[in-house]
């Protein structure tokens, strides 16, 4: 992997906020080491493991062509993509892909809200709308606040993210 590749993960990884103090009691955040091995009944948990792979090794193209292959392939079984999606994300990211990290993340919060994880959603959206702000998108930015505002509010999130999420944007 190249040092501009390392850099843009680990760029990506201080955007999902894993280097706050928050972020030491939160729940582990979704990185290609530790995204779930399992993304649904209709998909081989080796595509995911695959693109998992091809990602920590450095081989970026070859690990959006499987994220992208696994996101179709759950999304056509009726099954929870989240998880592929922000693979696909922080994969974008790293290509130096801002726009199409904070489409895969906005498609990441779609299923989340689809599926029942607020925790993804709210991550998804406040990074999408974090990278949309990046690339001067204000609107779509303000599209993305009072979801990201109710969901801050939501008893099931976590306090952990909440905290995490709150010192970002200084609330």
């Amino acid at each position: 992997m190249t040092r501009r590749n390392l850099l843009a993960l680990s760029a990506f990884a201080v955007l999902a906020g894993a280097s706050t103090a928050a972020a030491q009691s939160a729940p582990a955040r979704l990185t290609p080491r530790n995204a779930p091995a399992f993304v649904g009944g209709a998909i081989p948990a080796a595509s995911i493991v695959d693109a998992r792979r091809a990602a920590e090794e450095g081989h970026l193209r070859e690990a959006r062509t499987l994220y992208r292959s696994v996101v179709s392939k759950t999304i056509a079984a009726g099954d929870y993509a989240g998880e592929a999606l922000y693979g696909l994300a922080q994969t974008e990211f790293a290509l130096d892909n801002r726009r199409a990290a904070a489409t895969a993340l906005d498609d990441a919060a779609e299923q989340a809200g689809k599926f029942g994880d607020p925790e993804l959603r709210l991550r998804a959206l406040f990074e999408a709308a974090t990278l949309y702000r990046d690339l001067g998108e204000r609107s779509k930015v303000a599209d993305r606040v009072p979801a990201i505002q109710a969901l801050l509010k939501s008893p099931v999130i976590s306090a952990a993210v909440r905290n995490d999420i709150s010192s970002r944007v200084g609330l």
